[in-house]
């Protein structure tokens, strides 16, 4: 219903402009790009790390060309755990998290990061729910058809996926063989509709969710810890469109991880698809390779500087002993 309420407003201001439509989602991105500056530099980093962001290749293909709507979602998004942060504007940011599912629902994935750090949750949680049920009011005449789209997207998209590819194509492979599968006309429409990777992948992000928010223990934590919930939704899922990865692109600037960052130049090879077809898997191959390539050299090389400042820490200490 927000982004509803947006275009709505973008047509009142510029009646069937594109060009208006283009400003009010570019403004958008300017005041993620402002909460980002602002958060960099009250954590005391280089200012510059912001330009990461303002000037990505893929935040000007996506917003400035093509009008994706992700602009809008991530400045509530980002701008939500931003005054979470906050301590003092903890309402502020469940309104914004309110706002932010309104207009697409991938920001639900943060409500148990929210309540477990609020000790107001209830309350909050309440005035978040009434916020986001007025804003589905003018839309309540649709009844189920409301939900229409978000079935449609669940059930029959795929895109660019990574690790859903190869785990469908193996489960189905597995199970094709088995005579209840091939004996059930419903088992094997679910299996056309690649249920069993979804439910199998769903059950695998739930749990890493679980663990996530097991091991979140203050909210210095949660920018790191929606950017792994957000990247670890993506590489699970059936779609993963180009601009989707702007959800995560903020967070990766403000905490410097590097893998994903790479990943917001590499994912633009998924629009291969459009040139040729035949060659668009080979492409993806690359895409993701390069991704988790990056990801290992990051590990090892995070691990290793965290084993010379221990030896670091551990001489001094021995020289002060001495």
């Amino acid at each position: 219903p927000m982004a509803q309420f947006l275009f709505a407003g973008a047509h009142l201001l510029a009646p069937d402009s594109l060009v208006g439509l283009k400003i009010m989602l570019l403004i958008f991105d300017f005041l993620t790009g402002l909460v980002l500056l602002q958060w960099i530099r009250e954590k005391g980093m280089d200012p510059r790390w912001s330009i990461l962001y303002f000037l990505n290749p893929l935040v000007l293909k996506e917003i400035a060309n093509s009008a994706h709507l992700d602009s809008i979602v991530v400045f509530f998004s980002f701008a939500a755990v931003y005054l979470f942060s906050q301590r003092q504007k903890i309402l502020l940011s469940w309104i914004c998290l309110s706002i932010a599912t309104a207009t697409k629902l991938y920001p639900l994935c943060f409500l148990p990061f929210f309540i477990k750090l609020d000790p107001r949750w209830r309350r909050h949680l309440g005035y978040y729910c009434i916020c986001l049920a007025l804003m589905y009011v003018p839309f309540l005449s649709a009844g189920w058809n409301l939900l229409g789209g978000t079935q449609a997207y669940a059930k029959y998209w795929i895109f660019n996926a990574g690790i859903f590819q190869i785990t469908t194509t193996a489960l189905n492979f597995i199970l094709q063989k088995s005579d209840l599968f091939l004996k059930s006309p419903f088992l094997m429409e679910g299996l056309k509709n690649d249920y069993p990777a979804k439910l199998l992948l769903g059950l695998v992000f739930l749990i890493c969710l679980w663990r996530f928010l097991k091991r979140l223990k203050k909210a210095e934590d949660l920018p790191k810890v929606c950017l792994w919930t957000l990247g670890l939704m993506l590489l699970l899922s059936p779609v993963v469109d180009a601009w989707y990865v702007l959800w995560i692109l903020p967070f990766a600037c403000l905490t410097k991880e590097v893998p994903w960052l790479a990943f917001s130049y590499l994912v633009v090879m998924s629009y291969s698809w459009f040139f040729s077809k035949e060659f668009a898997p080979f492409f993806r191959l690359g895409e993701y390779a390069a991704f988790f390539s990056i990801y290992i050299w990051w590990v090892l090389h995070q691990r290793q500087r965290l084993i010379l400042n221990t030896q670091k820490v551990s001489h001094h200490i021995g020289h002060v002993d001495q």
